[in-house]
C-alpha cells in the first residue's frame, strides 16, 4: 500500500471532485450526439480487439471480465491479444503495459492513482480502461466502472444482475481520472464474502474474500484488539506482572477485561518486536492493528501512577494509548514503510489526547458511538464532537461504522436515509478508510441486498446520491414491486423518527405500532400480488418480506399487552391468524435456508426454531393460568443477549422446558451472561423461570444463582439471590424479581460460583400486569404533576401514601423518598425533613442511597432552622455514607465548611477546602467549594 502526504491527499481529493464535473459523460440516458461517440459493436459485430500484457494477472482477469460481459450485451466476440507493433487497427488497452502503446506519455504513476484510482481515457476510435503501473486493483477497477456507467450493467447481488442487450454499443468520448478517497472499502454483508461480487462492487475490505487474480483484498493484520494477540498473558503475565494493567494496587489481564501497562517501556519493546515478526511473516500486510482489548472501560484500563497521569495530563486515556502506539510506529516504519499502523479510537479512548498527535503512518479507527439510527452523525453531537475533534489532529481516520441491529439481524431496521449524508460526513472529515459493519449473517436480513449495492457504491463515490441508488436498485431489482416497497421503506423509517428522536434499541421494534405494522402488510401484500406472474420478483419479494413476518411473531404478545395496559383495543390478528403466520414462516425458512445462517453475529436460526414451534400454542405458566392472554407476556430466551455464547452460555435440549430447549449456565462463573431488554412497558412484574441442577447431597445453606433488575440510566438495580435448599428438586420454577418500570434497563440471571450447583436452566422470562403498580404508578405521576404546579404539600402528602405503600407499589423507594423530601423542604417543613432523616438513620433496613437523600436534605434544613451544629453532624454524616469520588462526598465537605464558617470557626472551615481537597471533587463541585474558600480567605 502506498503511503500519501498532505499534499497527495489534496490531489487525490480534487481527482475525487474532478470525475463528478464529468459525470455528464457516465449518465445513462444523457448520451452525447452520435459524432462524439466511438462505436465499439455495430448489429452484433465488432471490428475491436482487447489488448492486454501476459505479465499483468489482475489486467488479464479485467480483460477476459471485459470481454465477456460485452459478448452478452453485443452478441460479438472481442478477441484478446497481446500488444505490440501490429495489433488490430482499433483496440480497447486494459492494464498499464498495454495503455503505454496507445499513448507513452500517459502519466500512470502509482503516487498519483495508488493501488485503485482508474483511467479511463479515449484517443482516437481506441478506448484505455487501466489503472496505475504496479497497482493491485485500478484496472479491473476501471473496466468495472466503464462496464457499468457507459454500457450499463449492474450486479446487484453476487448471482442476480442486469445485462442490457445492446448489438450496437457506442460510448462517448472521455478523458476520466478517478482516484477513491476511501483507500479501504468494506460494505460487510453476506453477499460480499462472495470475492468476484465484492471486487465488481469496487470494496477490497479485509473480510472480503477477493481472489489474487482480482485484486485481492486491503489486508489487516490482526484485525483489532491486538494487545493480547501480540503479547498473550498466558505467555508473559507470570513473569512480568508488571507489563499487564494495574487495577486496585495489583496487576491483573482479567481474563481479556485488562489491557497493557503503556508506560512501560520493557513490554513496549517485547511488543514491537512481536509485531515486527508478524508482518515479516505477513508480507502482503497492509496495515497491522496494534489496539486495545474490547469490551473495556476506563476502569479496566491501567491505573499505575505513570499511565494515569499521562492520562490525566493528556485529559484522555487516548494519550497514553496514542503515545505507545506512536512508539511501536515508529519502529515498525524502519523496515515497513510501506505498512500503516491502526489504532482503535473507541469506548474509553474515544476522546483524543491534548497535545499528542498521531505519526505520519498512523491510522485512527474511530468507532461510531451514536444511540440514534435515524439521525445524521452531523446532528448527533455525542459522536460529531468526538469525531471532528480527531479529524482536527489526525491526517486521516478510518471509520467503523454500525449499519445493523446486532441483537437480531432479522428485523427492520430504519437507517437507510442516514447512509449516504453520514459516508459524505466522514469523508469530509479526512476519512480514508471506512468499515460499514452490516448483517454479515443472513441474507434475508432487512433488505440486506439494497444494503449491500447501495453502500458499496457510497464508499466508492460519497457524492452519489444515496435517495437515488436506493430507487435504482429498488426499481431494478424488485421490478413492478418497486413502489409498494419503497412505500414501505417510508413507512417504516417515518415510524422510527416519530420514536424517541429516532433513538432505535438494539433489539426489539417499540417504534413499530401496531398500525404500521397492519400497513406494512398491506403493502407487502401489494407487491407479492404484482409479482405473482414472476417467479424470480416473487422469490425475492417473499424474501425481503422475513423480517417483518418475524417481528409479527416476535412482538405480537408484547404489542397487545402494550395495547391492553394503555386501555386501547388491539386492531391486529387473531392468535388463529398467527398460528398460520408462523407455519409459513417455518415453511418459507426452510425454502431461504435460513436454518443455516445467524439471526445475531454468534447466534444461529435454528436455535429459533424449537420456541417458534410452540410460539401460539397455549402453554402459560401457572402463575398467569387464570389470567387473560393479554394481562401478560412471555420472552422465549431467543430474544435475550447473551455474553460468551458457546463458553459462559449453551442451548441445551431439556424436556421439560416449555419449548424442550433452555439456555444453560454452567455454575462455575458470576457473570451476568444472560439478559434481556425489554421495551417501553408500565409498571410490571418480572418473573424468571429456572430450574438448578445440583449436585447430589449438595450442602443446602448455600446460594444457587442471583437474578435482577438493572437500571442503566441510574446505574443501580434491584436483585434475588434463592438458595440450593428452595432450588434442590430439579424442577421448574417462576422466580419473582419485583416490578421493572424502567425504560432503559434489563432483566438478567447469574450463576454464583457455587460448586455445589452444577448448571442453571433458563426457560422463558414473562410480564404481568400489576393493579397496584398501576394505581401507584397514576398516583405517582399526579404527585410530580403536583410539584411540578409547586403544589408542595399536596404532592408531599401523596408521596408520604406512596411510601407506606412502597412495595406494592413496585415504584424506586429511592426516588420515592428523594420526591417526598425535597417536597418537605420546598413547603418549607425542615424540622418534618430532619425527623423523617432521623427514622431512615435508625432503620437497619436503609440502604446507603436513602441515607445519602437523607442527610443531604437535613443537612439544608438544619441551615434553614438555623441549627448549624446539627448541619455540621449531617454534613459529616453524607461524607462516610459516600464514596470519596462522588458528588455527594464533596458536597459533604462543603456543608461542614459552610456549617461551620456559620459557627464563626473560619480557620477550621479554611483548612477543611485545602486546594488538595478542593482538586479532588469533581468540576460541578469546585467552583462552589473554591468560591467558600475565597470568601474564607478575606475573613
Amino acid at each position: 500500500m502506498t503511503k500519501f502526504n498532505n499534499s497527495q491527499i489534496k490531489s487525490r481529493i480534487v481527482l475525487t471532485i474532478s470525475i463528478f464535473l464529468l459525470s455528464g459523460q457516465f449518465s445513462m440516458g444523457k448520451t452525447p450526439s452520435e459524432a462524439n461517440n466511438i462505436f465499439l459493436s455495430e448489429a452484433g459485430k465488432t471490428v475491436y480487439s482487447i489488448i492486454v500484457s501476459p505479465d499483468d494477472p489482475v489486467a488479464n482477469t479485467a480483460a477476459r471480465e471485459l470481454a465477456k460481459h460485452l459478448q452478452q450485451v453485443t452478441g460479438a466476440d472481442f478477441p484478446i491479444v497481446r500488444p505490440g507493433k501490429n495489433h488490430p487497427a482499433q483496440v480497447i488497452a486494459v492494464g498499464p503495459d498495454a495503455a503505454k502503446t496507445l499513448l507513452p506519455d500517459l502519466d500512470l504513476a502509482f503516487s498519483k492513482l495508488g493501488n485503485d484510482g482508474i483511467v479511463i481515457k479515449t484517443s482516437g476510435k481506441n478506448l484505455i480502461l487501466t489503472g496505475a503501473s504496479k497497482a493491485k486493483r485500478g484496472t479491473l477497477y476501471a473496466v468495472y466502472e466503464f462496464l457499468e456507467n457507459q454500457v450499463g450493467i449492474r450486479w446487484w447481488t453476487s448471482s442476480e444482475s442486469r445485462i442490457p442487450a445492446n448489438p450496437s454499443l457506442s460510448v462517448p468520448r472521455t478523458d476520466i481520472v478517478y482516484v477513491p478517497q476511501f483507500i479501504y472499502r468494506d460494505a460487510f454483508y453476506k453477499d460480499m464474502f462472495n470475492g468476484v461480487f465484492a471486487a465488481r462492487c469496487k470494496c477490497n475490505g479485509h473480510a472480503e474474500r477477493i481472489p489474487p487474480e482480482y485484486g485481492g483484498n486491503c489486508r489487516i493484520l490482526g484485525w483489532c484488539h491486538t494487545f493480547y494477540q501480540l503479547l498473550p498473558p498466558r505467555k508473559y503475565f507470570k513473569a512480568h506482572p508488571e507489563w499487564y494493567s494495574e487495577n486496585n494496587g495489583k496487576r491483573t489481564f482479567s481474563g481479556g477485561r485488562a489491557q497493557l501497562c503503556l508506560s512501560n517501556e520493557e513490554m513496549r519493546r517485547e511488543f514491537t518486536k512481536n509485531a515486527i515478526k508478524w508482518l515479516r511473516k505477513n508480507p502482503d500486510a497492509a496495515m497491522i492493528s496494534i489496539s486495545q482489548n474490547d469490551a473495556c472501560s476506563i476502569k479496566n484500563g491501567c491505573n499505575c501512577r505513570e499511565c494515569l497521569k499521562l492520562a490525566e495530563k493528556e485529559g484522555s486515556p487516548s494519550g497514553p494509548l496514542l503515545k505507545f502506539v506512536n512508539r511501536v510506529a515508529e519502529d515498525i516504519e524502519k523496515e515497513f514503510p510501506h505498512v500503516y499502523i491502526v489504532t482503535l479510537a473507541y469506548q474509553y479512548t474515544g476522546k483524543p489526547p491534548l497535545t499528542i498527535r498521531p505519526r505520519k503512518n498512523v491510522i485512527i479507527r474511530f468507532c461510531i458511538p451514536r444511540k440514534s439510527f435515524s439521525q445524521p452523525l452531523s446532528e448527533n453531537k455525542t459522536c460529531s464532537r468526538k469525531l471532528e475533534a480527531w479529524s482536527a489532529i489526525a491526517p486521516r481516520l478510518f471509520i467503523w461504522d454500525y449499519l445493523a441491529c446486532y441483537g437480531n439481524f432479522l428485523q427492520p431496521f430504519p437507517n437507510l436515509k442516514t447512509l449516504g449524508p453520514n459516508i459524505r460526513y466522514f469523508a469530509k472529515n479526512h476519512a480514508v478508510a471506512a468499515f460499514e459493519q452490516g448483517d454479515n449473517g443472513t441474507s434475508c436480513g432487512d433488505f440486506v441486498q439494497l444494503r449491500a449495492w447501495v453502500t458499496a457504491h457510497l464508499l466508492w463515490n460519497p457524492q452519489l446520491d444515496a435517495q437515488k441508488l436506493i430507487r435504482e436498485f429498488m426499481d431494478g431489482y424488485y421490478g413492478k414491486a418497486s413502489k409498494p416497497l419503497l412505500a414501505y421503506l417510508e413507512l417504516i423509517h417515518g415510524a422510527a423518527a416519530k420514536f424517541d428522536s429516532g433513538n432505535i434499541p438494539g433489539q426489539g421494534t417499540p417504534w413499530l405500532l401496531p398500525q404500521d405494522m397492519i400497513r406494512a402488510n398491506e403493502l407487502f401484500d401489494r407487491a407479492e400480488s404484482l409479482t405473482r406472474d414472476n417467479p424470480a420478483l416473487s422469490w425475492r419479494v417473499r424474501r425481503a418480506r422475513m423480517p417483518l413476518t418475524y417481528t409479527w411473531l416476535r412482538e405480537y404478545k408484547i404489542l397487545r399487552f402494550r395495547a391492553k395496559t394503555a386501555g386501547k383495543q388491539f386492531c391486529g390478528p387473531s392468535v388463529s391468524d398467527m398460528s398460520a403466520l408462523c407455519q409459513k414462516f417455518l415453511t418459507t425458512a426452510e425454502e431461504f435456508k435460513l436454518q443455516q445462517q445467524k439471526y445475531t453475529e454468534s447466534l444461529w436460526v435454528k436455535d429459533l426454531i424449537p420456541e417458534l414451534k410452540i410460539r401460539f400454542r397455549s402453554c402459560p405458566p401457572k402463575e398467569v393460568s387464570t389470567l387473560a392472554d393479554d394481562d401478560w407476556f412471555d420472552v422465549p430466551m431467543t430474544n435475550c443477549r447473551f455474553w460468551k455464547m458457546g463458553k459462559l452460555v449453551h442451548w441445551a435440549d431439556d424436556p421439560a422446558a416449555s419449548s424442550g430447549r433452555a439456555v444453560k449456565m454452567d455454575g462455575n462463573h458470576t457473570e451476568w451472561a444472560v439478559q434481556y431488554v425489554p421495551p417501553p412497558l408500565s409498571p410490571v412484574r418480572c418473573y424468571v423461570v429456572i430450574r438448578c441442577d445440583v449436585k447430589p447431597g449438595a450442602a443446602s445453606s448455600g446460594p444457587a444463582f442471583t437474578a435482577g433488575i438493572y437500571d442503566n440510566k441510574n446505574r443501580r438495580g434491584t436483585s434475588i439471590s434463592k438458595t440450593v435448599a428452595l432450588t434442590a428438586d430439579g424442577k421448574y420454577h417462576a422466580y419473582d424479581l419485583g416490578v421493572y418500570y424502567l425504560k432503559n434497563g434489563y432483566v438478567w440471571v447469574a450463576p454464583v460460583n457455587n460448586p455445589e450447583v452444577k448448571a442453571l436452566y433458563i426457560d422463558r422470562i414473562f410480564f404481568v400486569r400489576d393493579p397496584d403498580c398501576e394505581k401507584y404508578t397514576a398516583m405517582y405521576k399526579q404527585a410530580l404533576q403536583l410539584q411540578k404546579a409547586k403544589k408542595y404539600a399536596e404532592a408531599a402528602t401523596i408521596f408520604a401514601v406512596i411510601l407506606e405503600n412502597i412495595s406494592a407499589s413496585g415504584l424506586p423507594k429511592n426516588r420515592v423518598t428523594s420526591s417526598y423530601l425535597h417536597n418537605l423542604y420546598w413547603n418549607r417543613k425542615y424540622q418534618e425533613v430532619v425527623d423523617f432523616a432521623e427514622k431512615t438513620m435508625a432503620n437497619p433496613h436503609s440502604d446507603n442511597s436513602a441515607k445519602i437523600i437523607c442527610c443531604w436534605l437535613a443537612c439544608l434544613s438544619c441551615r434553614d432552622l438555623q441549627k448549624y451544629a446539627d448541619m455540621e453532624k449531617w454534613a459529616v454524616n453524607l461524607q462516610s455514607f459516600s464514596s470519596p469520588k462522588e458528588r455527594n462526598y464533596a458536597r459533604g465537605i462543603i456543608y461542614q465548611a459552610m456549617a461551620l464558617k456559620l459557627q464563626k470557626k473560619l480557620k477550621t472551615a479554611a483548612a477543611l477546602l485545602s486546594e488538595e481537597k478542593i482538586a479532588a471533587m469533581p468540576p460541578s463541585q469546585q467552583k462552589h467549594a473554591s468560591k467558600l474558600a475565597a470568601g474564607l480567605k478575606t475573613k
